[in-house]
């Protein structure tokens, strides 16, 4: 089902003449870290490291 659905997105996509980086795509991956989030099937959450360095920060 997983990939009926991609193959239909990227027919879309490849119709409406927009091209892709296949460098910069993920594909099958369980979960995936954009932009400082985790980004899974469960949803967005925030990255392990990110959370940590807020808590090591020292108070002015």
């Amino acid at each position: 089902e997983h990939i009926t659905h991609l193959d239909k997105v990227l027919t879309v996509i490849k119709e409406s003449g927009i091209t892709l980086s296949l460098v910069k795509c993920h594909f099958f991956y369980s979960s995936i870290l954009l932009l400082g989030h985790k980004v899974s099937r469960l949803g967005l959450s925030t990255h392990k490291e990110k959370v940590k360095a807020i808590i090591d920060l020292l108070p002015p």
